[in-house]
């Protein structure tokens, strides 16, 4: 059963303030980072994997000390070391090639279109747990997903009327990718290609992870650790191929890049303690809540380098649009689900088992994460 607002912990409510704010301003942050300085996005990303892993790390062993146990507890290492966290490395390999794209559409998207075209992902949610988990959409579900796509069209529309006149007053640079920040078709395909991704990955850990449950912060770890490979590579591919410098200099000369190592890191860490604390709900609603402060702060001149300047009908569709997108989210929460078929557990056993180095799946008795793991990686920022 969802978690309701008024049932929500005093930690969770602190989780729920906190990751509104985060959305809210994450999106300006890294697209001032990503046209204030030329840093390789692939580095900061892999960065923010190791951050979270540690994060995770540390809470887990002081949930360990509170329940009196050691370093030296088999327990504790059984859960860390779980064979069962091998069927994670594809969800993971995933994250890390959206949490890329996702920061390169930063530096190309103003931050309101930015968080708009994010709320894309319900619709590639919804459409992978049609196919892959055979879920049942009700009429009004659908009814606030197609009232989805029309407000992210309305607010694209008012964003790029003629009445944005200076946007941004920054200078247009070529960043990392060698095209101009100011290039929001490409920024779109970037951001549409992340919300794919993103709903994927979800749906494949929803599928892994419907038949029990397990420490949050374990599987956060297990996330991490599997997302470091992939990552790893991508960093070495961006670097191989790097014509005019690795620019990594950047990370010892200017703070840009590390706002973005540690937005991407605090998104994970904030969504794991909504998730567990306040339920999927709140995680929702705050999602519409930041658009709308996003926007706010947009055009009372919080970026650095200038106001967003709408004017007339760009201004009156933009909050149209935020309003729909509002009113879909709504709708969708409060409408009821249509019934669901059984969880597929084979599925995850056998996945499980053909991922394993040791051929085992988990057992009966065996705990697993709960489905609300599947979001742990979407924003990240």
């Amino acid at each position: 059963m969802e978690t309701t607002l008024r049932s929500v912990s005093a930690v969770g409510v602190g989780a729920l303030f906190a990751m509104t704010a985060q959305k809210s301003v994450s999106s300006m942050l890294l697209h001032e980072s990503t046209t204030r300085v030329a840093y390789p996005v692939a580095v900061a990303v892999c960065l923010g994997e190791v951050v979270k892993m540690i994060v995770s790390l540390l809470i887990v062993c002081y949930e360990s000390t509170k329940r009196k146990r050691t370093w030296t507890d088999a327990s504790l290492w059984q859960s860390l070391l779980s064979t069962k966290g091998f069927a994670l490395f594809l969800p993971a390999a995933l994250y890390v090639v959206q949490n890329n794209l996702y920061m390169f559409a930063a530096s190309h998207l103003t931050p309101t279109v930015f968080q708009a075209l994010w709320q894309l992902r319900i619709i590639s949610t919804a459409f992978f747990s049609y196919t892959i988990l055979k879920k049942r959409f009700s009429r009004g579900q659908c009814v606030s997903m197609t009232v989805l796509v029309f407000s992210i069209v309305m607010i694209q529309a008012g964003s790029r009327s003629k009445a944005v006149a200076n946007t941004i007053d920054i200078k247009p640079s070529t960043g990392e990718a060698g095209v101009s920040t100011g290039d929001a078709l490409v920024g779109s395909l970037a951001m549409l290609c992340a919300c794919v991704l993103s709903g994927l990955a979800g749906v494949l850990l929803e599928r892994i992870y419907t038949d029990g449950a397990t420490n949050l912060w374990v599987a956060n770890v297990h996330l991490s650790v599997f997302s470091l490979p992939p990552a790893v590579l991508a960093v070495a591919a961006r670097l191989a191929h790097e014509r005019n410098g690795t620019h990594l200099e950047a990370f010892g000369q200017s703070g840009w890049p590390w706002v973005a190592v540690a937005l991407h890191s605090l998104g994970g860490v904030l969504t794991a303690l909504v998730t567990k604390h306040a339920g999927n709900i709140a995680k929702n609603f705050s999602g519409a809540i930041a658009i709308s402060i996003t926007f706010l702060l947009s055009t009372s001149g919080f970026l650095p380098g200038g106001a967003l300047t709408l004017t007339g009908q760009g201004l009156a569709t933009v909050w149209a649009g935020i309003a729909l997108l509002a009113y879909s989210t709504w709708l969708y929460l409060e409408s009821p689900a249509a019934v669901k078929p059984p969880p597929d557990r084979a599925g995850y056993t056998a996945l499980a088992s053909s991922t394993a180095s040791e051929g085992r799946g988990p057992t009966a008795s065996s705990p697993t994460p709960s489905s609300t793991f599947s979001e742990e990686h979407e924003t990240k920022i």
